[in-house]
């Protein structure tokens, strides 16, 4: 697994779909705190109500990788939004 964007003993990312883990990391992990507060809210398969979430999970490139595309997210929805707006 690439360590870019990676803290060393960081959690799998497949580790969201395991409660323990989720409870363990979500204080110190925002992504593991939004999926523990997705939890607490919402009933049903995790995959169902949160099909986006659940895909970052598989991803096996590791933390680095969902860093890079993540921050490109927030990027252009920034770029957007100031662009469009009213």
């Amino acid at each position: 697994m690439p360590l870019e964007g990676s803290v060393k003993g960081a959690p799998k990312t497949g580790d969201i779909l395991e409660e323990k883990a989720i409870q363990k990391e979500r204080e110190k992990n925002m992504y593991f705190s939004a999926v523990g507060f997705i939890n607490d809210v919402k009933t049903g398969p995790f995959w169902e109500h949160s099909p986006i979430l659940f895909d970052v999970s598989g991803v096996q490139d590791g933390w680095g990788k969902i860093n890079k595309v993540s921050f490109g997210f927030l990027f252009v929805h920034s770029f957007f939004s100031l662009l469009f707006r009213e």
